[in-house]
């Protein structure tokens, strides 16, 4: 069994899950209600409720990256020799570590030019804190993916 972790910065990503969790919940719960009243208020709160869900999927990753478990299939790896699963956790790391920095350059960039317009090209607000999910949430995985690859290697 795996040893808890303790302290808010070490738990991080779970706390920050928690608040578009809750919104997501509110949101689907009310856009199901309204459906029968009002369709399109209820469509704006299913859409809401989709930014929130993306900011879950976002920081997940950062989760996964920080307990290790991204990017890996334990039923085929542990068929293989300790050297091979040795060998396979380090390629995952890597790449894991490669994703998230493409990810999060990709969405600075995204970020930066939707800021920058203007007229029809202006982005709604809503929206442009969902273009945040990316940025915070593998911004983050990176640091984690960052951290765990230093521990595994600490206690080989």
């Amino acid at each position: 069994m795996k040893e808890e972790k303790k302290g808010f910065l070490a738990n991080l990503e779970e706390y920050l899950m928690l608040i578009p969790l809750a919104i997501a919940c509110v949101f689907t719960l009310l856009g199901f209600i309204l459906q029968f009243i009002n369709a399109d208020t209820a469509s704006v709160l299913n859409q809401y409720s989709y930014y929130a869900y993306t900011w879950i999927a976002a920081l997940a990753f950062s989760y996964c990256a920080r307990e290790g478990t991204h990017l890996s299939v334990n039923f085929v790896e542990n068929k293989y020799p300790e050297s091979i699963r040795n060998a396979w956790k380090l390629f995952n790391e890597i790449i894991g570590l490669i994703i998230s920095i493409a990810i999060f350059i990709g969405s600075f960039m995204v970020i930066s030019s939707a800021m920058g317009a203007t007229g029809e090209e202006a982005v709604t607000l809503p929206l442009m804190i969902t273009y945040f999910a990316p940025l915070v949430g593998f911004g983050l995985g990176t640091v984690r993916t960052v951290q765990h690859f230093i521990a595994e290697r600490r206690t080989k």
